[in-house]
């Protein structure tokens, strides 16, 4: 019996496969399988930009409530900090504060 997601051959990592009822393309996990390393399946996916990015770029409000300060919150109540991912927060509610202010002149 094979894991989930683990092609049945090599062969099968070269070919791209459509995620079913998304239309996006990806390729199968099979860095082990094959011996190449992860990178080398990265490299050859079209590029892309995070949501946030693209969320930026039309000018819609970004989503830091949902991916950064919730999980900053449920953190700080089970008692763990999220030093990094709160600086990575504050850069980016000032950027979008900073967006907001120049929409407004």
């Amino acid at each position: 019996m094979r894991p989930v997601g683990r092609p049945l051959s090599a062969a099968s990592c070269w070919q791209p496969y459509a995620l079913r009822g998304h239309g996006a393309w990806a390729f199968p996990p099979c860095g082990v399988a094959s011996g190449r390393p992860a990178w080398w399946y990265a490299r050859r996916r079209p590029p892309y930009s995070p949501s946030m990015k693209v969320d930026l770029d039309l000018g819609r409000p970004m989503e830091i409530q949902y991916l950064y300060t919730r999980p900053i919150e449920e953190a700080r109540r089970r008692g763990f900090t999220m030093e990094r991912t709160e600086v990575i927060e504050a850069q980016l509610r000032t950027i979008e504060d900073s967006r907001r202010q120049a929409a407004r002149l």
